[in-house]
């Protein structure tokens, strides 16, 4: 992942967390080597173990821009 791959805007309730995992992942990093997922822990508390990643069913959708 790229730096321009990437949104400027974070929200303000995400920035103290953003920069504790910035901290100790600090970019660029592969997000195949650990911080990928730690955010979303961080807001749910659920820890994401490649078991869980394995078997989970995912869903996705694109949201279409402004005409």
């Amino acid at each position: 992942m790229h730096e321009e791959d990437c949104s400027e805007e974070v929200l303000d309730e995400l920035v103290e967390s953003m920069e504790r995992i910035d901290s100790v992942y600090p970019p660029p990093v592969d997000l195949h080597e650990g911080p990928a997922f730690l955010l979303t822990e961080h807001l749910t508390g659920t820890t994401l173990m490649p078991q869980r990643l394995q078997e989970s069913t995912y869903l996705c959708g694109v949201v279409p821009e402004r005409r």
